[in-house]
C-alpha cells in the first residue's frame, strides 16, 4: 500500500475494500467512516461501503442511519473496483440479500 502511483484516498479505499472482504467489518467501517468525513459526506461509494461494512459488523442500526444513494463507479480507472457491481462486493462477506 506505500506503492508511489496512488494518493491516500486511493490507498485508503483499497484498504476499505480489503478489509471489507476479508471479513474484517469493523476495522472496513473505520476506514469507510474516515473516508465519509474527510470528503464531508458526499463520497457516495464511501457512504455505501460504510453501511455495508457496518452491517457486516452487526450495527445494523448505525448501518441504517447511513444515507445510501445510487451513484455511477468512477470506470476511468480511478476506482480500481469500480468493475465490481455492490452485490460481487457483498458476496464474499456473505451479505446478499442482507439490508
Amino acid at each position: 500500500m506505500n506503492a508511489e502511483p496512488f494518493d491516500a484516498g486511493v490507498k485508503d479505499a483499497v484498504l476499505g475494500y480489503g478489509l471489507y472482504l476479508s471479513g474484517r467489518m469493523s476495522e472496513a467501517a473505520d476506514v469507510w467512516r474516515r473516508l465519509v468525513q474527510e470528503s464531508g459526506d458526499v463520497d457516495l461509494r464511501a457512504r455505501t461501503m460504510l453501511a455495508a461494512s457496518l452491517a457486516g459488523a452487526h450495527r445494523d442500526a448505525e448501518a441504517r442511519s447511513v444515507r445510501v444513494q445510487p451513484f455511477v463507479p468512477n470506470m476511468t480507472g480511478a476506482d480500481l473496483f469500480a468493475a465490481l457491481t455492490f452485490d460481487q462486493m457483498r458476496r464474499p462477506a456473505g451479505l446478499q440479500g442482507r439490508r
